[in-house]
């Protein structure tokens, strides 16, 4: 017959085994955690084409876009249409849609080529879901390109038309009498922009471990009810 405090031992060391089994699965699930990643997309134009039907000058305009935002999402480069060859540097600048200036940069034929559009960088701005934007660039002497066939649209947004009016100085503005419209095909083509969506928030280290803890106290808890 086992005496009283041989069972008792056992008993502790059965107990502080499964203890031990916890404590390492809690850090298990704490260092997931940590290791868990934002979730990213590939930076990407917002709008594309193929090689447009015709390119022209016809004096300098301030050309804009308007567009929606469909989920949160951080821009990082603006752009603007590069006529092969472009000569110029080009003002290009973000708004809202009620016309308050969020970004601006200037494009210059020493930046980023990527298909039809040379990419500034900027210091990355969030753009928020449901909200509506309004994107300008200046002509500056260059061709600006209409009769656009096979365009796209990044699905982070939803393009609402554009916008067109006569400028007198080198620079993007917001024109609220600017001539629109909603023809993609036809449509005046010169800034763009670059998308992705904005990251995941991770828990912050303090976060997850007082989220593990929480978790072995319940487990512990548990047991001790049992």
């Amino acid at each position: 017959m086992v005496s009283q405090p041989k069972q008792r031992i056992k008993f502790l060391e059965r107990k502080n085994m499964k203890l031990v089994k916890l404590g390492r699965g809690c850090i298990a699930a704490f260092a997931l955690i940590i290791a868990l990643p934002s979730y990213a997309t590939q930076l990407a134009p917002a709008f594309e084409f193929d090689t447009p039907t015709f390119s022209a000058n016809f004096g300098d305009y301030d050309l804009g876009i308007d567009f929606r935002v469909e989920q949160t999402l951080i821009v990082d480069a603006l752009a603007y249409f590069n006529d092969d060859p472009s000569v110029a540097a080009h003002n290009v600048a973000l708004f809202t849609i009620n016309g308050a200036k969020l970004t601006e940069t200037v494009v210059d034929t020493t930046d980023t080529l990527l298909g039809n559009f040379r990419y500034s960088s900027i210091n990355p701005i969030t753009l928020f879901a449901g909200n509506t934007y309004r994107l300008i660039g200046n002509s500056t002497g260059d061709n600006y390109t209409f009769g656009v066939q096979q365009f796209t649209v990044n699905p982070l947004i939803t393009y609402l038309g554009y916008s067109y009016s006569a400028t007198t100085g080198n620079n993007a503005v917001f024109d609220a009498g600017a001539t629109t419209g909603s023809d993609i095909e036809n449509a005046v083509w010169g800034p763009n922009l670059s998308v992705r969506l904005a990251p995941v928030q991770v828990p912050e280290p303090q976060s997850a471990l007082l989220l593990a803890l929480g978790i072995a106290a319940l487990a512990i808890a548990r047991k001790k009810a049992q």
